[in-house]
């Protein structure tokens, strides 16, 4: 006795095979040689191999499962009232008795049914349910003319018959798509044949069903394949049936597959479930008219002539490499109503033609996919139709199912401008994006480590949402947002993480705004030569004037700057000459100033900040130095004040040192400038500036500032009508005494010591007597 589990060791000798208990047993041995009887006394017992029952008796009051590809030789099989014996699909019989007592159940899988019988056996007694599943897929096509199908083949005279015939568990008059009939053949009553047909064609076989063209699909996870041919029927054959014997209704939460060449002209209506369309002429050439779901998915262009009408609450939706053909005829999606296309590159264009399109409810794209784009310059349209007429209506909403989507980029869907005819799906910013864009507009973009986007548009005010204000950019993210626009939108800038850069023609405001740009720690702001920002800017991270590539570059900030971070200029130590021009009062609030300057007379090449206002807080200078130095007059002006300084507004933070100079910082009083030096001040000289600049600590080496990796070309600054220029510092009498290194004195000592040194004879001292 065993009650659940498997057995795989090969059973033989006399003695008897009992299942008990609910549980579920496996006999998967592939040489049992036992000759008890088997007996079933609950639950089900699965026999895996054709050779693992033995040779003995069956006697079935559960559930016996043949379950293998080939034939079972058994003896005397028998099925109580109230159990079931199952033949797979693959599965056949050969038995001594057959009996299938009433209250008893014959399940039958014809999926793998051939020209030979499911069941062979010496004598047959039949009663109880036959239950047939596999119906669907018995062959590789449905034909006008009926199957018949053997499924019993006795040698003698078979008693009785079934009190039932169910389809998958489904009552034969529930599955009305389908004329099926079982019964023992009236010839020698030694055969028990099923015979099934379409309903479409029943009356075309003399079947007692009539005609029609319903096919109901109960159960919501069952599915029927018709493969045949689905032509028009003459409708005077029982014209009692009122059914004009060329429409088709698909009735029932299930589905139906329509893989046939079919050309039934009196339109198709879809009422519950799903019908596929599983050719290109599946669906003949009347209008579809869905009310429940309608998948196209044929691999190729699907013809509907007829035209389709989508209602209120279904859905058409063309399947991945599926296009459509309306032909003369109109696409209706009503409000409410939704058209579902899955997309790639590979896709067509256009993707659905006809005659007219009237559009409404929604529209959702799924398994596209948003290459990446260097710019806004790069994007792409897709031509989703493409009508003989205007297209009238739009969808009211867009869903695009994506994968990896940069949240700064969407999908907008509408109507070419150029062409009413044709309807687009266009790449675009998130910031523009309207009701039948993918995304909700908002003001975010987001650029992960090592990606860079550049937006060549303008970026102007928008009608706000419940997320968004309409007006305020965010950049978050490692990577890089270039905006080369002249840019209008009013609200604030937040810089957050990664970079935002201006290049070309890029600005943030109009002029005269003053709205906000705020720079966060670690995060990077800064603009090509000519490029501006109109409004006041509060720098926590690194602000960056000029790139590398360029000299004599200028980033013009309209506004006030209240620097707390890192000021630098990108230009390369080499190539010195970048401006940061501050059309407003400057505010340091213990942050650092980073230029490159050339170390020689006044006229030497220097980055350089101008300020039109005011100048006040403390600012931490340094100097990245190149050149052998040389004696200066005014000195190298870095710092050009157009209004007042305050006296400790900079402070030089690092040694400057080129060949027999040093360079300090002085601030002139008079006209509120900061030089680089490098002469001695004289004790009546109170220009304000330090005697001794502060010593950072280092060894008097070149500073490398900060590199934001920017970009720009040359402008012609703006005037401010300052003095724009050098000026000469106050002139207290006598020359100027230029201000050597503090080693040059010890070097020269160091020459006459080490003169002497060499002086060790007589000789050498005093020369020849």
């Amino acid at each position: 006795q065993v009650g659940e589990g498997e057995l795989k060791n090969t059973l033989s000798g006399s003695g008897l095979l009992v299942k008990t208990g609910t549980g579920e047993l496996t006999l998967s041995g592939d040489n049992n040689t036992y000759f008890g009887d088997t007996t079933i006394a609950g639950g089900t017992l699965i026999a895996a191999n054709v050779n693992a029952l033995g040779s003995g008796n069956i006697d079935n009051s559960g559930t016996l499962m043949l379950d293998a590809n080939g034939a079972f030789e058994l003896a005397n099989v028998t099925t109580h009232t109230g159990a079931t014996t199952a033949l797979a699909a693959g599965s056949t019989l050969n038995a001594g008795q057959l009996t299938q007592e009433d209250g008893s159940t014959l399940s039958i899988d014809l999926g793998a049914a051939t020209d030979e019988a499911m069941i062979t056996a010496d004598s047959v007694t039949l009663g109880g349910t036959l239950n047939v599943t596999g119906i669907g897929s018995v062959t590789d096509s449905w034909t006008p003319e009926a199957y018949t199908y053997t499924l019993i083949d006795s040698d003698s005279a078979i008693t009785s018959d079934f009190d039932d015939l169910t389809i998958a568990g489904m009552n034969r008059e529930d599955v009305d798509f389908l004329t099926i009939d079982g019964k023992v053949d009236e010839t020698d009553n030694t055969h028990y044949d099923l015979t099934a047909s379409l309903s479409w064609y029943a009356d075309r076989d003399n079947a007692t069903t009539d005609a029609h063209g319903t096919f109901t699909l109960s159960d919501p996870d069952g599915s029927f394949n018709v493969a045949a041919t689905l032509t028009d029927v003459d409708d005077t054959l029982d014209p009692g049936s009122r059914w004009d014997g060329k429409s088709l209704t698909k009735e029932g939460a299930g589905t139906l597959i329509l893989s046939g060449d079919n050309d039934y002209s009196g339109g198709t209506t879809i009422n519950e479930g799903t019908l596929v369309a599983a050719s290109t002429t599946a669906l003949g050439t009347g209008l579809v008219d869905n009310n429940a779901t309608l998948v196209l998915d044929a691999d190729g262009e699907v013809s509907a002539a007829g035209g389709i009408t989508t209602h209120s609450g279904a859905t058409t939706q063309l399947a991945l490499g599926t296009s459509l053909d309306l032909g003369d005829s109109a696409l209706i999606q009503q409000d409410g109503s939704t058209l579902n296309v899955e997309l790639n590159s590979d896709s067509v264009q256009p993707l659905i033609t006809g005659g007219s399109a009237t559009l409404g409810g929604d529209l959702v794209v799924s398994d596209a996919s948003l290459q990446a784009r260097a710019s806004d310059a790069e994007f792409q349209s897709f031509k989703l139709m493409d009508m003989d007429s205007d297209i009238s209506g739009d969808f009211t909403s867009l869903t695009m199912n994506l994968t990896d989507q940069p949240d700064y980029l969407t999908v907008t869907g509408t109507t070419n401008p150029e062409d009413a005819s044709e309807y687009l799906l266009t790449e675009g910013l998130s910031w523009n994006a309207t009701a039948t864009s993918a995304t909700p507009a908002h003001g975010t973009f987001t650029l992960g480590a090592g990606d860079s986007f550049e937006v060549t548009s303008v970026l102007g005010d928008k009608t706000g949402n419940g997320d968004w204000d309409g007006k305020s950019l965010t950049k978050l993210g490692a990577g890089k947002l270039t905006l080369s626009g002249a840019n209008t939108y009013s609200g604030d800038t937040n810089v957050q993480e990664g970079t935002l850069w201006l290049s070309g023609d890029g600005s943030i405001g109009e002029m005269g705004s003053q709205q906000a740009v705020n720079v966060a720690s670690g995060a990077t702001f800064g603009g090509s030569n000519g490029t501006t920002v109109n409004g006041k800017v509060t720098n926590e991270g690194t602000l960056v004037f000029g790139d590398s590539e360029e000299t004599g570059a200028i980033f013009t900030l309209n506004g006030d700057l209240i620097n707390m971070g890192t000021m630098t200029s990108g230009s390369s130590s080499s190539t010195p000459g970048n401006t940061l021009y501050v059309d407003g009062n400057y505010t340091g609030n213990g942050g650092s100033l980073y230029l490159n300057t050339v170390l020689g007379d006044d006229d030497s090449a220097t980055d350089k900040l101008v300020i039109t206002g005011d100048a006040s807080g403390t600012t931490d200078l340094y100097i990245n130095g190149i050149g052998d130095g040389a004696q200066t007059t005014n000195g190298i002006e870095v710092v050009d004040v157009g209004g007042v300084s305050t006296s400790d507004a900079f402070e030089l933070k690092n040694e400057v040192n080129a060949g027999l100079y040093t360079y300090r910082l002085y601030w002139n009083e008079s006209d509120n400038d900061w030089y680089l030096a490098s002469k001695a001040q004289s004790d009546d000289d109170d220009s304000g500036g330090d005697d001794t600049p502060s010593d950072g600590g280092d060894d008097g080496g070149n500073v490398t500032p900060p590199d934001d990796g920017g970009d720009g070309g040359n402008v012609t600054p703006p005037d401010d009508g300052g003095d724009g220029g050098d000026v000469t510092p106050p002139d207290h009498g006598g020359d100027v005494a230029p201000q050597y290194r503090a080693d040059i004195g010890a070097y020269m000592g160091n020459q006459w010591m080490a003169r002497n040194l060499q002086m060790q004879t007589l000789y050498d001292r005093e020369g020849s007597q």
